[in-house]
């Protein structure tokens, strides 16, 4: 299948407003922010591994082994929609937590904070918590 990037992103706005659920995979019913992306990975078919062996909080370095054995890093200035945007959320440590997909609009992503999944700005906020950029396997 030849997916480009605005697919990613019509793919995983289907899924906007679904409610936040810790490890959850079902698109209408609950995703969080690593369901979103399994989910919309599973509608184009893309090749990603799915794991639920992880707490609400994910450990220190099991979000960035996963993501760089899976994922391709983007060099800076090569970015596309439907990339995916790594960031840290606790200000103590630093360490990714969190992601979500780069739009036209901003990003995409499983918000806990609101409950559900949202479209919204890249806004400085979340720029300057920014730990990369990757491409899902299978997208060019």
């Amino acid at each position: 299948m030849d997916v480009r990037p605005m697919n990613i992103v019509v793919a995983a706005r289907t899924m906007l407003g679904t409610p936040f659920h810790h490890q959850g995979r079902a698109p209408g019913a609950g995703v969080d922010c690593i369901g979103l992306i399994v989910c919309t990975a599973q509608i184009l078919e893309l090749p990603l591994e799915d794991r639920t062996d992880y707490a609400r909080e994910p450990s220190l370095d099991k979000l960035m082994k996963e993501i760089q054995a899976q994922f391709t890093k983007v060099p800076e200035g090569e970015h596309q929609w439907g990339d995916v945007l790594v960031f840290w959320v606790n200000p103590k440590s630093k360490h990714p937590q969190h992601i979500a997909f780069l739009t036209d609009k901003g990003m995409l992503h499983t918000w806990a904070g609101v409950g559900r999944v949202v479209e919204h700005h890249f806004t400085d906020r979340w720029r300057k918590r920014l730990v990369g950029i990757y491409r899902l396997p299978g997208v060019k």
